[in-house]
């Protein structure tokens, strides 16, 4: 049985890893990109009206792909507390992303709120017990 949990934390280690090395081409390609916009944009003059868009793109592009790389490499690192961002990975429970919830804008009467609300405490009493962040 420790064979095959071993053959599975691989399978997982090596999925995390493409992951990480997808990730880190990804923020790489769009750093250089988003500079190559705002170089033309100082370049070839652009119009004011436009520049607002060109900055905020050119900052927050490379900031969301930095941020998704950490979410990943915390994952590579062996942090398990945290969950991870590779698809395919079957850590969560079925009932916290179950196609059986009701839509945010239906009515809901009161025992169907109660059973929600039930299934709710079901789904989070099988999720993993974590550490706080500072360590208190």
């Amino acid at each position: 049985m420790s064979g095959r949990r071993h053959g599975v934390d691989a399978e997982r280690t090596a999925r995390l890893r493409r992951a990480v090395l997808a990730g880190c081409a990804f923020t790489a390609l769009a750093a250089l990109s988003c500079a190559g916009l705002l170089a033309a944009a100082v370049f070839v003059p652009a119009p004011v009206a436009v520049l607002p868009l060109l900055v905020s793109v050119g900052i927050g592009v490379p900031m969301f792909a930095t941020w998704e790389l950490s979410r990943r490499v915390r994952g590579l690192a062996g942090n398990d507390d945290r969950p991870s961002v590779v698809a395919g990975d079957d850590d969560w429970p079925d009932a916290v992303a179950g196609d059986d919830a009701p839509d945010a804008g239906a009515a809901v009467s009161g025992a169907s709120a109660a059973r929600a609300i039930a299934d709710l405490r079901r789904a989070l009493a099988r999720l993993p017990e974590t550490r706080h962040p500072l360590d208190f």
